[in-house]
């Protein structure tokens, strides 16, 4: 039962990862993370990569997702997640490639610059949200031609917020559920890349 839960809850359409409740007994079994440390926020992001060792040139197959692990709050996420390796001015999440010295070697594409300041209804500012329920996941799963030399590295994503901030007090409040603004750093992956 278990492992049917799991495969629903992933089912993916265009790289979006399904919103689906989560069967939380699964998690230190199946993803060997250390859930411990990251239990301090109320919404998590959780980094994977299908295997630990990949051969130079060969495709890294990520998943990230956000994890709302409460049991009675909702929040507004970024919609579009996708572009794990593109800067993008409004929100989402970010991987981030770090060497054996901690070097950060990621190589970025930089979306659009944020325009100007619009003046638009919040039902069209929150058109770029979804809501986050409780137990609930949203993310996305991709392949990326990385080409890393051999070598030991560490992968970690990013999820942020910049477009909230340019909302009004007023628009901000208005909001409920509440938009989520705080970063959140996701566990660290080790992969090796080999010849």
């Amino acid at each position: 039962m278990k492992f049917i839960t799991l495969a629903v809850m992933f089912c993916i359409i265009n790289t979006i990862l399904c919103v689906a409740p989560v069967d939380m007994s699964y998690k230190e079994a199946v993803y060997n993370i250390d859930f411990a440390r990251a239990e301090q926020s109320p919404i998590r992001l959780i980094l994977r990569t299908s295997k630990r060792s990949y051969r130079v040139g060969e495709q890294i197959d990520i998943t990230t997702y956000l994890e709302n692990a409460t049991s009675d709050e909702f929040y507004y996420i970024a919609k579009d997640l996708t572009g794990l390796f593109v800067h993008n001015p409004f929100h989402g999440i970010q991987v981030s490639i770090l060497d054996k010295e901690s070097k950060d070697v990621t190589k970025y594409a930089v979306a659009d610059p944020m325009p100007g300041k619009e003046v638009l209804k919040i039902e069209e500012l929150l058109s770029n949200y979804t809501v986050l329920g409780p137990t609930m996941i949203y993310g996305v799963k991709d392949l990326y031609d990385l080409y890393l030399k051999p070598g030991q590295y560490k992968l970690l994503a990013k999820y942020y917020e910049a477009a909230a901030f340019r909302w009004t007090e007023t628009e901000r409040k208005s909001v409920s559920p509440p938009v989520w603004v705080r970063d959140i750093t996701s566990n660290a992956v080790i992969i090796q890349v080999v010849k």
